[in-house]
């Protein structure tokens, strides 16, 4: 099929290129699609991102070198209010890493970022405020108290069972173009111990130099999945040693700057928390016109005779962002069907969502759903909320933030949107969590007692599930997770309608035996939503901490934050 002619950017021409490339319809049915709403205009276009516990917010980042003349570069969004916020920080923070801490604080850790010290920069923000209330937090770092030990451009983090963070790979500069520039096929934790050195990772130094960003995963028996171009191993998640090489996933690379995305399906005691990792799109070439991946592949990584399930996508995407959703379903969106990852690298925004349900046959997972008015591209992102919608913003295709917009085919993106599901938008009533969830965190193994409004009154499609986003940018979901519990459930009567939350039918009332995760390699310690799930409905989210803070990160830098 020949592409359709390149215009100058509008609404309106963007909408229709979609519907005459993608071949999915224009009209919509909300409660079968979903719908996007432009809810907010940003004041810088985000690269990076993490929703923040308990505040109702999100945290944005830019960046200082090409960003958004007239601001500070990053800001808080209100979810609730939509609402934004300016916050300050200091060393640019272009193309890095973060986490959120297990600390009771739940401070957020950027690492990394772009051009001298900042490569190194270690960054701390302690939340603050409540959902509808900002509060005046702002960035703090302080490069005689921490820094990596070696620079870092387009490092992934993951958080450990142990409490402690694994920085993994990046690299020194653009490759070829500012010497030294190379890449950094090692990795570090954080917080750093007395003595440590970073460990080389040879399937860093084999896959170089088309794996930075590379998709890691802590699987439920403590192992590592990581992948680096179209390669993938296990890996001791103590000295990251390889245990296991997997097999190739076909049809191409999958990391930066061939920008696949990944995501550890979810881990359920119905299953004995068989690991599942689902990886989807991929660039083929370092031309605007090469094709993007149409490919998904599905793999169990600790089955002695995995192979990669592979099954196509509606549409081909590099960049895409896939979300986890409360039901246990990926929302993909984001991403162009031609070029590779980088500034004006890509072209033909894919502005339709796909849900991918994996609980479906091979075949029938893949579901078109709404179409946005949003060309996405570069540095697009996509995070779920509190309340089951998820925030869909960013794109900086351009390397210059302040270009006049009526001279690129895509500028850079101030507009936020909330994609609705069709869980919520097709009417129904939400499940609500009136009680019982533990205020001083959730133990492993811990048995506690959820009281619920249960709309349906058919437990057996409910599920009690934690999640979390981590940190994202890139495509890549640091540390994302969805975790079922075991629960119990026992009926103790019914609730008018203003006891569960509006809604106006008699609700079944149910006393939930939880039990806490079984271990930290299934759960790491962090902050998670926990959702009540009725059939797909889900509840609003309420925040716990889980397993604490074993290695004591709420320590480090205690006084600088």
């Amino acid at each position: 099929m020949r592409l359709p002619a390149k215009t100058v950017f509008s609404a309106a021409a963007a909408a229709a290129a979609v519907a005459l490339f993608s071949g999915h319809a224009a009209a919509q049915t909300p409660a079968l699609d979903g719908f996007f709403q432009i809810v907010a205009q940003g004041l810088v276009a985000s690269i990076h991102a993490v929703l923040l516990p308990r505040t109702g917010k999100v945290m944005m980042l830019e960046r200082i070198d090409g960003g958004q003349a007239g601001t500070v570069h990053a800001m808080e969004f209100d979810t609730t209010t939509f609402a934004v916020r300016p916050v300050a920080f200091a060393s640019d923070v272009f193309c890095s890493a973060g986490f959120v801490s297990p600390d009771p604080l739940a401070r957020v850790f950027n690492v990394g970022g772009w051009i001298g010290p900042a490569l190194e920069a270690v960054r701390v923000f302690v939340p603050c405020g409540t959902p509808g209330l900002f509060g005046q937090c702002q960035w703090a770092e302080d490069a005689t108290l921490a820094a990596l030990k070696v620079p870092r451009w387009y490092p992934t983090a993951l958080p450990l069972a142990n409490g402690r963070v694994a920085v993994i790979g990046g690299t020194t500069g653009i490759v070829g173009v500012f010497p030294p520039a190379f890449n950094q096929p090692n990795m570090e934790f954080v917080p750093p111990a007395a003595g440590e050195q970073v460990i080389t990772l040879q399937l860093l130094v084999d896959t170089d130099t088309y794996n930075m960003y590379p998709h890691a995963h802590l699987l439920p028996n403590n192992l590592v999945f990581l992948m680096a171009g179209d390669r993938s191993q296990l890996l001791n998640p103590n000295t990251f040693a390889p245990v296991a090489e997997l097999p190739v996933i076909p049809d191409g690379k999958r990391t930066y700057p061939f920008t696949g995305g990944s995501v550890l399906l979810t881990l359920s005691p119905r299953n004995n928390y068989l690991a599942e990792v689902l990886v989807c799109g991929g660039g083929t070439g370092t031309v605007i016109t090469a094709p993007a991946l149409a490919s998904c592949g599905r793999i169990s990584p600790l089955d002695p005779a995995a192979q990669w399930q592979m099954e196509a996508m509606p549409y081909a995407r590099v960049m895409p962002d896939l979300t986890l959703l409360p039901d246990g379903t990926v929302l993909i969106l984001n991403g162009a069907q031609t070029g590779w990852a980088g500034f004006a690298n890509a072209e033909y925004p894919v502005q339709t969502a796909v849900l991918y349900d994996p609980y479906l046959p091979v075949g029938a997972r893949m579901r078109p759903l709404a179409t946005s008015t949003i060309a996405r591209l570069y540095h697009s992102e996509a995070l779920l909320m509190d309340d089951g919608r998820v925030l869909v913003f960013g794109s900086t295709p351009n390397a210059n933030a302040n270009v006049d917009p009526a001279t690129v085919p895509y500028p850079n993106e101030l507009r936020i949107e909330v994609y609705t599901p069709p869980y919520l938008a097709n009417g129904g009533y939400r499940p609500v969590l009136m009680g019982g969830v533990p205020l001083g965190g959730v133990a492993y193994m811990q048995a506690m007692t959820l009281n619920v409004a249960l709309p349906s009154g058919a437990p057996q499609q409910a599920q009690i599930v934690l999640m979390t986003n981590g940190f994202v940018t890139h495509s890549t979901h640091m540390g994302q997770r969805r975790v079922e519990l075991s629960a119990v459930w026992q009926r103790v009567g019914g609730a008018g309608a203003a006891a569960a939350a509006r809604q106006t039918q008699q609700t079944p009332l149910y006393n939930v035996q939880v039990t806490g995760p079984p271990n930290a390699a299934i759960v790491p310690p962090g902050w998670y939503q926990l959702f009540v799930v009725d059939g797909r409905m889900p509840s609003v989210a309420q925040w716990v901490q889980v397993g604490g803070d074993p290695y004591g990160v709420g320590r480090w830098l205690q006084n600088l934050a």
